[in-house]
């Protein structure tokens, strides 16, 4: 009974429990410095076929007023949509929708193989005119159509 108590403890110390509040958001994307954190979050990790749109918001706790740009991109980088987005946040982020339809499919045939990776990247910029960037934060995300 006290090996069982001991693993329970061990386990439960390895292996966080995760709230079902948080349980389809990910958090991937992370940026700290000097007490200010950015944290980027999608409404999913994966998106099957009755998915429309990647949601994606950011929040910000103790920092400064960032600007920002959005963009989705495959697994090799490069842009898989023509939809973009910039703005700025103090707080939170406006959430943002990236149409899956509009999303370019991976494969000459124009097919989805089976969890296509894509990544959702922010770039943060302590600057409007975008020139000074602050951070990238990145969240791959899985496409399954």
């Amino acid at each position: 009974m006290l090996i069982i108590f001991c693993l329970t403890v061990l386990l439960a110390s390895i292996f966080p429990i995760v709230s079902l509040a948080d349980y389809n958001h990910s958090t991937w994307g992370v940026y700290e410095s000097g007490g200010c954190t950015v944290k980027l979050f999608t409404d999913y990790r994966s998106y099957y076929s009755n998915a429309d749109t990647v949601d994606v918001w950011a929040t910000s706790d103790n920092c400064p007023t960032f600007y920002y740009d959005l963009v989705l991109v495959n697994e090799e980088f490069n842009r898989a949509t023509s939809q973009t987005f910039s703005g700025y946040f103090s707080y939170r982020m406006p959430t943002k929708q990236f149409d899956i339809d509009l999303v370019q499919q991976p494969d000459s045939n124009g097919d989805w193989s089976d969890g296509d990776l894509y990544h959702v990247i922010l770039r943060i910029y302590s600057d409007s005119a975008h020139n000074q960037q602050v951070a990238v934060l990145d969240n791959p995300i899985n496409i399954y159509k």
